[in-house]
C-alpha cells in the first residue's frame, strides 16, 4: 500500500478526499497509523489513528470533516463513505465501504505559536474487501456477441427473430480469486405502460457456454395449439376441462445436465398466462417427479390481485441423498391447476420460466417508470431509483440480495417485467447493462 485515503465517493464520479498517508497527504497531518485487521467474517473492525497540527479554526474544519464521515456511513446520503488505497507498483486503485465510523478525539493546549493538536482515533467497521474501479462488462445474447453499450432483452426467450430475456456476462480475466460485484442499469425503450414491477435473476455455471434450459412453452406439450404472434413461442395453449380435481395443465422435461448444473438453485416458477382468467377460485401448483416416483410438490397459490403473471412457490431440483458421482435422473415438472367449482373451466397458458434467485433481484413499482427512462441499482446500499429527463425520482424500491459471480464460474442474467396493472406484455423489451469490481481481500 503506497497512499491511503478516506472519504466520499457518488455513482455520477463525484469524489471528497482526505489522504492521510503516503506522498501527498494532508499538509496538517503529523502522524498517522493505520491497524488493520484480518477476518474470516464478511465485515472487519480496524483503527486509524490520527494527528493534526494547526491553528483552532483549522483543527476546526479537519474535526467537522470527519463528522460529515460518520454522519454519511450512518445515514441514507449519496455520498458513500469508504476508505481508498492505492498500491504505485500495481497502478490501480480499490477501495472498501466504511459501514460505521465511530470518533474519538483529543485536543492539545496551544503551544508559543499559537497552534494546537487534535488527534482522532477511528474505529472503522467496513466490508471485508477492497472493490477495484468500476468498468462496464461486456454482455453476450445466445448466439451473439459479447459487447459493451448495453444488449436489449425481451420479456421472453423463445429463439424467433433474436427474442431473448437472458443475457451471458463476460467476466473473462476480470477475476481476482474473489468474486465479482455486479451493478445493473435497466433502461426502458418500450413506448407503453410505464414499467411496474422487474424480475431480476442470475444463473452461474461453471461450463462455458452452456446454461440450462428455463424457459417452456406451453404449446410444445399440447397438441391443439393456436398460433399468436403475441406470445411466447408464437403460439399458446387452449385448454379446458371439467370437475374439482387436479388436472395437469402440462409439463415439461429438465434434463440429467440441467439438473445436474441447477443443483441447489432455488428457482422461481413464472406462468404467464394469454390473457387473465374470468374465473378466480383457480389454484396451481408444480410436482416433480423422476423415474415416475414424486419427488416433490409445491403449496397451491391462486392467481395474484391483478395481471397475468403468476408466482409459484419457488423450488430446487436437487436431491440431497444423492452423492453427486454421476449425474442425476432427469425430471419431470408438471404443471397442475384445480377449481373450488363444479363444471367445465378453461384456461389459456403460454409458458413457464424458471428464475433462477442464486442472486436475485426485485424492483417493485412506486410510480413506474415511463418511456426512456433508466433504473438504477446501488447494490452497496440496498437501493434503486428512477432517472428521466435529466431528474431523478423514487420509482421502485429494491428487494434481494447482491449479485455477484464466483471466481472460475460463468454468469447468465434472466430478466421478466410488468407494467402498472400488472400485465407481462411479450412486447416488452428492456435495454440492459451491466458494471463489475474486482475484489480482493489483502493489498
Amino acid at each position: 500500500m503506497n497512499t491511503l485515503e478516506i472519504g466520499t465517493i457518488n455513482l455520477n464520479g463525484s469524489e471528497n478526499w482526505l489522504q492521510v498517508i503516503g506522498k501527498g497527504r494532508h499538509p496538517l497531518l503529523a502522524s498517522a497509523k493505520y491497524l488493520r485487521r484480518i477476518s474470516g467474517l464478511p465485515e472487519v473492525e480496524e483503527e486509524l489513528e490520527l494527528f493534526f497540527r494547526g491553528s483552532p479554526a483549522e483543527l476546526q474544519s479537519i474535526l467537522m470533516t470527519f463528522y460529515g464521515f460518520a454522519e454519511a456511513a450512518e445515514q441514507d446520503q449519496p455520498g458513500l463513505p469508504v476508505l481508498f488505497l492505492r498500491r504505485m507498483a500495481e497502478g490501480e486503485a480499490y477501495f472498501s465501504p466504511v459501514l460505521k465510523l465511530g470518533l474519538e478525539e483529543k485536543l492539545e493546549p496551544f503551544d508559543k505559536l499559537g497552534l494546537g493538536t487534535l488527534g482522532l482515533k477511528l474505529t472503522l467497521r467496513r466490508k471485508n474487501h477492497y472493490e477495484s474501479a468500476e468498468t462496464e462488462l461486456p454482455l453476450t445474447l445466445p448466439g451473439g456477441s459479447s459487447q459493451t453499450g448495453g444488449v436489449l432483452l425481451y420479456n421472453h426467450s423463445d429463439g424467433h427473430n433474436g427474442h431473448h430475456a437472458v443475457a451471458a456476462v463476460n467476466t473473462a480475466g476480470f477475476h481476482s480469486g474473489l468474486p465479482v460485484s455486479l451493478r445493473t442499469e435497466l433502461t426502458n425503450p418500450y413506448n407503453g405502460e410505464p414499467l411496474g414491477k422487474v424480475l431480476l435473476g442470475l444463473l452461474v455455471c461453471g461450463v462455458m457456454g452452456y446454461f440450462p434450459k428455463l424457459e417452456f412453452e406451453a404449446e410444445a406439450a399440447g397438441s391443439n395449439t393456436v398460433p399468436s404472434a403475441s406470445e411466447s413461442g408464437g403460439a399458446y395453449l387452449p385448454f379446458s376441462w371439467s370437475g374439482n380435481q387436479w388436472t395437469t395443465l402440462f409439463s415439461c422435461r429438465i434434463s440429467d445436465v440441467d439438473a445436474a448444473i441447477l443443483g441447489a438453485t432455488a428457482l422461481l416458477p413464472l406462468l404467464r398466462l394469454r390473457e387473465r382468467p374470468a374465473e378466480s377460485g383457480l389454484q396451481f401448483r408444480l410436482r416433480i417427479s423422476a423415474e415416475g416416483a414424486l419427488l416433490a410438490q409445491t403449496m397451491p397459490v391462486g392467481l395474484g390481485v391483478q395481471g397475468n403473471l403468476l408466482q409459484l412457490p419457488s423450488l430446487r431440483l436437487l436431491q440431497r441423498a444423492l452423492p453427486g458421482v454421476e449425474l442425476p435422473a432427469e425430471m419431470q415438472i408438471e404443471l397442475q391447476v384445480i377449481s373450488s367449482a363444479p363444471g367445465a373451466h378453461a384456461l389459456e397458458p403460454d409458458a413457464l420460466r424458471l428464475l433462477p434467485q442464486s442472486g436475485y433481484l426485485v424492483f417493485t413499482a412506486l410510480t413506474g417508470l415511463a418511456y426512456g427512462g433508466k433504473l438504477m441499482d446501488d447494490p452497496i446500499r440496498g437501493r434503486c431509483w428512477g432517472k428521466l429527463a435529466g431528474h431523478e425520482l423514487q420509482s421502485h424500491n429494491r428487494f434481494g440480495t447482491e449479485l455477484f459471480i464466483p471466481p472460475s464460474q460463468y454468469g447468465r442474467l434472466f430478466l421478466c417485467g410488468e407494467d402498472l396493472s400488472g400485465r407481462a406484455a411479450i412486447e416488452r423489451t428492456f435495454l440492459l447493462r451491466v458494471w463489475g469490481r474486482k475484489r480482493r481481500q489483502i493489498l
